[in-house]
């Protein structure tokens, strides 16, 4: 959730089966703030931030794997 002052907004979660997610929030934060630091508005930062959470809890990908992503 987004409150700005003038407004309420919900800013939508990426769904991925976690495996580990005891990093997200950290991963979070941390990326919320470099976006935040490049100039992002505050709602493009938080739905970048929340696509770094949600990969820091999956699986590590092997670059063998990644010719298949399409395929699967």
């Amino acid at each position: 959730v987004l409150v700005d002052g003038h407004s309420v907004q919900h800013v939508a979660p990426i769904e991925v089966q976690a495996v580990d997610p005891s990093g997200a929030g950290v991963s979070f934060i941390g990326s919320l703030a470099v976006f935040m630091g490049e100039g992002h508005d505050l709602r493009e930062a938080i739905r970048l931030a929340n696509g770094v959470a949600a990969l820091s809890a999956i699986p590590a990908m092997h670059c063998s794997d990644a010719a298949h992503v399409g395929n699967r």
